[in-house]
């Protein structure tokens, strides 16, 4: 029982260390913990042979998932290599053999990572199968410095390799690498071969995603030409990475891109949503950065979004984090002309206002409090007075509970995809799928890749980019409420192992 437990913790902090890691590459999102963070949160790791397997299950007791506490379940392995805890492993002559729960059809001999939790009684995660590859590229990553832009030099040799375990984790160690340290790497990257990544439809979009994030670092206005014809293609195979890809495009030209991505995305109403937001996603990243394109100029572009009021929130808490109060009558207006198929806007406008230090602001918001009490307070409640702070999040929370109050339809299922699902996941949502729920499609794209829209969610920056640690709030009331709903998932799993 101790063993289902600990294992179910770990699966909880898998995901809450992906949600953290969401703060890294700007436009990437790792898929798993790499193997240096499930080493380094370990007591013990080890690489190991399979020695001798489990009896037959003789009954239906023995869980298919090898969490099963009676002996039956438990594995004989043979300690080969020491990765980490050695004094938390008895010695037993030369060899040191480990009982660990397994099930599976591998053969006598095969090598395994083996995590252990808690000494001194040492529990076992589920061991990991590894190949000689795999075994010394785990021994040189022990070996790596702490310094993030020196790990990614080793890791750069590793992105697409052909065994997928190392190009997984090389990714993940990118993707959860601060954009300011990858952007060490310019004089590092392999040019040519990831304009051939980027050119590849067939591999994952999550990966081109990297890949365009590192041409935006390495790359040579030359590069902007295969840009503007792949954001101009009608292939949506080539444009499912369109927010990095407008992102790099923008890296490369700066602020005379912008027309470009203005009319064809802002401004143009027969644009596909999921493109359109991939266009908000890259200037939040550019706004932030303003390195390129001067903040101001960004928020022009986003002001364009105003001129839609189905798409309007999505752009209003930037326009407040970026304090473009010249927009204040424009939002009013919003307010007072929003009919029930966009009624949504309504909360994000209240909030602006809220945060707004212009003295016309406060009895702006005493005339729209009295013309819909409601949406004030859904204002107050998804953004406490005392901090006042605008949040994309908002914006969304109020569109599906407005949705659900006037009787709309509900939004249809988004299939969420992940790097496991490799080739699949270059597939967008059609049209019409993406015309239906504009807000709630978004918010299911961060899942499956990131997006700024994170740092926004997780963190109070300021006009100047800068960012703090995440409120007690959001930490306590999203990330671990959410971790806890999932190991309560696990733990009611593991009882009927």
């Amino acid at each position: 029982m101790k063993t289902q437990w600990y294992l179910a913790i770990m699966m909880s902090l898998v995901w809450h260390c992906a949600v953290q890691n969401a703060r890294s590459c700007p436009f990437c999102a790792p898929s798993a913990l790499t193997f240096s963070e499930e080493i380094g949160a370990a007591d013990v790791a080890v690489i190991a042979t399979l020695k001798q397997l489990p009896p037959p299950a003789e009954t239906e007791a023995t869980s298919t998932l090898g969490f099963n506490d009676s002996s039956s379940s438990k594995a004989q392995f043979e300690v080969i290599e020491l990765l980490k805890g050695n004094q938390h492993l008895e010695k037993q002559s030369q060899a040191q053999l480990l009982e660990v729960d397994y099930v599976g059809e591998d053969k006598v001999g095969d090598k395994f990572l083996l995590i252990g939790l808690d000494p001194p009684e040492l529990n076992w995660t589920i061991p990991i199968k590894v190949s000689d590859r795999i075994q010394v590229y785990l021994a040189k990553v022990m070996q790596l410095p702490e310094d993030a832009s020196q790990r990614l030099v080793f890791f750069k040799d590793y992105l697409e390799d052909e065994e997928e375990m190392l190009a997984r984790d090389s990714y993940d160690e990118f993707a959860k690498t601060p954009y300011k340290q990858i952007k060490t790497l310019k004089d590092q990257m392999d040019h040519q071969q990831l304009v051939a990544w980027i050119r590849d439809t067939e591999l994952p979009t999550t990966r081109r995603r990297l890949y365009l994030t590192l041409l935006g670092v390495c790359g040579a206005r030359e590069d902007a030409d295969l840009l503007e014809e792949m954001i101009r293609s009608d292939d949506r195979r080539i444009k499912a990475a369109m927010d990095a890809m407008i992102g790099c495009y923008l890296s490369l030209v700066g602020t005379e891109g912008l027309p470009l991505i203005e009319e064809l995305l802002l401004t143009n109403k027969d644009a596909e949503y999921t493109h359109i937001y991939g266009a908000i996603v890259a200037l939040r990243f550019h706004a932030r950065q303003a390195d390129k394109i001067p903040r101001e100029r960004v928020v022009q572009s986003l002001r364009l979004i105003l001129l839609r009021p189905d798409l309007a929130d999505l752009v209003i808490p930037d326009l407040a984090k970026f304090e473009d109060w010249t927009v204040v009558p424009q939002l009013v207006k919003l307010f007072k002309d929003s009919t029930d198929e966009n009624s949504w806007v309504r909360v994000p406008v209240i909030n602006f206002l809220r945060r707004c230090p212009l003295p016309e602001a406060k009895t702006h918001l005493e005339e729209l409090s009295k013309l819909d009490p409601e949406s004030y307070r859904r204002a107050q409640a998804f953004s406490p007075a005392e901090d006042k702070k605008t949040e994309p999040e908002a914006a969304t929370e109020a569109r599906a509970t407005e949705s659900q109050g006037i009787g709309q339809e509900s939004v249809g299922e988004v299939k969420i995809t992940t790097v496991e699902e490799g080739k699949k996941d270059n597939v967008e949502p059609t049209s019409e799928e993406n015309r239906t729920g504009v807000s709630e499609v978004a918010r299911s794209e961060p899942l499956a890749s990131y997006t700024p829209e994170s740092d926004f969610l997780m963190t109070d920056s300021g006009p100047d980019g800068g960012t703090s640690a995440p409120g007690v709030a959001t930490v306590l009331g999203i990330q671990f409420l959410a971790s806890a709903i999932l190991l309560g998932v696990y733990w009611m799993i593991l009882r009927r192992a």
